[in-house]
């Protein structure tokens, strides 16, 4: 049996007008370095035209201030949302300059068919998103995280976009015979690693993974690499992101563990749930995204865009809920 659970796989700017970059601004540096070098903002269209990226953090003033956020964003045009740079989320097409990737593929329509056709978007790393929201530096987050009770805590989230099993990576042959938590906590020999801010490492707790054996990267690219060089024995994620990291970082060497069990809590397996995190507060953007993602996902408009980025019809969340998984919170009642 397995255990529903969202888990994963955190003053106000001038408005600019539409800008491209040369595209050497994200040659010279990784994708973050990048934005933070420029360290501007500017306002991209749904369509994705002239991709600029404005640097992590900001001012908490307004815009994003309004006490109807839903309403503000459709006056201004615009919405300001963030991103992390990860295949195939989101990430800048170096033929193009643009923002690409499944992230904008669905954010970015969804907004514009509530009013607003307009976006401001942020790179960040994946640990700042959520901070950041509560700050006010932007709106939204743009990449959907796991639906944790921890997280619930703080933000509110979406309905579900997607359902996911967790997996380990680990080297090729699976030396250490790694096809659960359970093993892992089982052998205190085995060293694991998870990505900052990730649900892995909450369920990895949980299970009785212990401290010692844990090592926490700021970075995915970074967890793969020590994995590769053999100073971890295994990396925590979704099955799914775990397939995208050996087709992004060049897998040779590396694989995800077949059969593979996920944490097992209260006697059920974990079935992640991923969503979009709004501040608690702005439950008019929330709904009114919930209405147009659940027409995207019963039509099969969703599954249409997503299937190119490795997706398949056994990661649709079905009927479940946000509230559903977060029943407990006062944004939830």
């Amino acid at each position: 049996m397995r255990q529903r659970m969202g888990g994963s796989h955190e003053g106000g700017r001038s408005m600019l007008g539409e800008h491209r970059l040369d595209r050497r601004d994200f040659n010279r540096r990784d994708f973050i370095g990048g934005a933070a070098k420029l360290g501007v903002g500017m306002v991209v269209s749904a369509g994705l035209v002239g991709a600029v990226l404005e640097a992590c953090g900001g001012s908490s003033s307004s815009p994003g201030s309004s006490n109807d956020l839903l309403a503000e964003g459709r006056k201004q045009g615009f919405l300001r949302v963030a991103y992390i740079n990860k295949k195939p989320g989101s990430y800048i097409d170096p033929q193009t300059n643009k923002l690409v990737g499944s992230g904008p593929e669905i954010i970015e329509p969804l907004l514009n068919r509530i009013g607003i056709p307009n976006v401001q978007p942020t790179v960040c790393e994946f640990s700042a998103i959520i901070p950041g929201l509560l700050a006010k530096h932007w709106d939204l987050s743009a990449i959907p995280f796991f639906i944790t009770p921890e997280r619930c805590a703080q933000v509110a989230f979406t309905d579900p976009e997607g359902q996911f099993t967790e997996g380990a990576l680990v080297r090729s042959g699976n030396p250490l015979n790694i096809h659960s938590y359970k093993d892992m906590a089982a052998n205190p020999k085995i060293r694991v690693s998870v990505q900052q801010g990730d649900a892995e490492a909450t369920w990895a707790k949980q299970i009785g993974i212990a401290d010692h054996q844990m090592t926490t990267f700021p970075q995915e690219a970074l967890a793969v690499q020590a994995l590769k060089e053999g100073r971890v024995d295994a990396y925590l994620n979704s099955t799914y992101a775990l397939r995208q990291d050996i087709i992004n970082y060049t897998g040779k060497g590396i694989e995800v563990a077949t059969p593979f069990t996920g944490p097992v809590i209260n006697g059920v397996e974990t079935i992640a749930y991923d969503g979009w995190a709004t501040r608690v507060e702005d439950s008019s953007l929330r709904l009114a995204l919930n209405d147009e993602l659940h027409k995207m996902t019963t039509s099969g408009e969703w599954l249409s865009i997503m299937t190119p980025y490795g997706y398949d019809k056994t990661m649709l969340p079905g009927v479940v809920t946000a509230v559903s998984l977060c029943p407990a919170n006062t944004w939830a009642k």
